[in-house]
């Protein structure tokens, strides 16, 4: 796999992990960062001939206190409200760690 890609904006951070790619983007307003990125990583695959699988593409916006609306969907891309990362189960509320917790738990109390 050619290990060239760069996230468009520099304060995007991009997360490369065997054949994972992890985006990062700080949304602060109605940008399109994240399209752009999106696109970014899809040019990326096409340049280097491989496809993305949107079986395993998935989204998920973290957000603490803030009410303001969420950010529209990524077309093709389904929006979660909880990711695994690495053995690390993540949710949409950064201050929420129940199904981590419940995931280790229920490791530790089965050996």
């Amino acid at each position: 796999m050619i290990n060239d890609i760069r996230p468009v904006q520099a304060s995007n951070l991009i997360v490369k992990f065997a054949d994972d790619i992890n985006l990062g983007i700080k949304v602060t307003d109605d940008s399109d960062a994240s399209y752009m990125e999106t696109n970014n990583i899809i040019n990326w695959a096409e340049t280097n001939r491989m496809k993305l699988n949107y079986k395993k593409t998935w989204e998920m916006v973290i957000r603490g206190k803030i009410t303001r609306p969420l950010p529209a969907p990524l077309p093709m891309i389904v929006r979660k409200s909880w990711l695994k990362i690495l053995g690390v189960t993540f949710q949409e509320n950064p201050s929420m760690w129940d199904m981590h917790l419940d995931e280790l738990m229920s490791e530790a109390c089965s050996r």
